[in-house]
């Protein structure tokens, strides 16, 4: 892994992990002011515990295809 890839992959990461947080705590006051949004809350508590327990992560592996297609694929890069 190039140096590029690895930074590029270090960006792509840090920035998936902070939408999900920001998504998860949005839910989390949407339910405080809108209790019908238990079941979207319900998702997103769980989704961190469900794909530990598989040992596999679909947000993860798109990005990662997305990460491999850009990369490799790439004009840029031909």
């Amino acid at each position: 892994m190039t140096n590029a890839r690895r930074i590029a992959f270090g960006f792509i990461d840090r920035i998936s992990r902070a939408f999900i947080g920001i998504v998860m705590v949005i839910f989390s006051f949407t339910y405080a002011i809108n209790s019908e949004m238990f079941a979207a809350m319900q998702f997103f508590a769980m989704y961190p515990i469900f794909t530990a327990l598989v040992a596999w992560d679909p947000v993860y592996a798109l990005l990662e295809a997305i990460k491999q297609y850009w990369f490799d694929y790439s004009i840029l890069h031909r």
